[in-house]
């Protein structure tokens, strides 16, 4: 398997990125300032910016197939022969699930940021870029999980 890594640079020294988000999320876990983590994610959101016009192609191709196969869009031609056949039923089916999701993610959203103010002592407001940092703290915090062998 092949690691592509992208250089960030501060003034006090480099650090080596990784590209693959999984990768990028657990490093995450071990930076602990908060402006360099939003540091980090912004500069992994731009660091091929070709990414973008290369995914936008490759939506048009799919929709261009989907078409000559006398489909609507591709989302219609991969539900062909799947359980829910229909794009409006399977929107329906993630709009249901989110809406009753978004209590329970905002609770937790809510109990991890309460979790962070106590061990800044301040009233600061939890930013995206730090949410993986302070849930991952709050976990091992609630479950008693230690480092230690």
């Amino acid at each position: 398997m092949i690691i592509l890594y992208f250089f960030i640079v501060y003034s006090f020294g480099r650090y080596y990125i990784p590209l693959q988000p999984t990768e990028i999320f657990n490093s995450l876990l071990f930076i602990r300032e908060s402006d360099k983590r939003k540091d980090i994610l912004q500069a992994y959101s731009k660091a091929i910016p070709q990414n973008q016009v290369l995914l936008q192609d490759f939506v048009t191709l799919k929709h261009a197939y989907a078409n000559l196969l006398g489909y609507s869009n591709y989302a219609e031609y991969a539900m062909y022969n799947s359980l829910i056949q229909k794009a409006s039923s399977l929107q329906s089916l993630l709009e249901s699930f989110i809406h009753s999701m978004q209590p329970i993610v905002s609770q937790s959203i809510q109990t991890i940021d309460q979790y962070q103010q106590t061990l800044s002592n301040s009233v600061k407001e939890l930013q995206w870029w730090d949410l993986s940092l302070y849930k991952s703290m709050y976990s091992g915090h609630q479950y008693k999980l230690t480092t230690d062998v």
